[in-house]
């Protein structure tokens, strides 16, 4: 059985390729198998293939499909009723909370609102607690 099924997986969906190399090393070096995915449309096909990803680290503003509308599908989809998801914005908590009202998105599943630029300390405190 290959090792990364004993091993926490996670998933980086993100349009900025400098963002998504600095989560999957952050994951990695903390232990995790990770995917990566450049907006929420092949986030979506990367999770359907593989069952095991625990956790979604994703941004907001994407182009063909952004964290708002990914959001909102894993919302309706028992099938992802599981997943702990991390949002990277560039709002305020606050800010996000209100949005997903406007946009009908449910945030029981978010677990941290992680504010762009990205701080180290605060995402390797992050990373201690998933």
């Amino acid at each position: 059985m290959p090792s990364y099924f004993n091993k926490k997986q996670a998933i980086c969906i993100d349009d900025d390729p400098h963002a998504r190399y600095l989560l999957k090393k952050l994951l990695k070096d903390n232990g995790f198998v990770v995917f990566e995915a450049s907006d929420g449309e092949k986030g979506l096909n990367i999770l359907q293939k593989n069952i095991g990803i625990e956790f979604v680290f994703i941004d907001l503003k994407m182009p063909v499909l952004d964290g708002y509308s990914f959001l909102r599908i894993i919302n309706n989809d028992v099938h992802y009723a599981n997943l702990k998801i991390v949002v990277i914005a560039t709002c305020t908590a606050e800010e996000f909370i209100q949005a997903s009202e406007m946009k009908g998105v449910k945030t029981n599943q978010i677990i941290f609102i992680v504010e762009k630029p990205i701080d180290l300390k605060k995402m390797a405190q992050v990373m201690k607690l998933v």
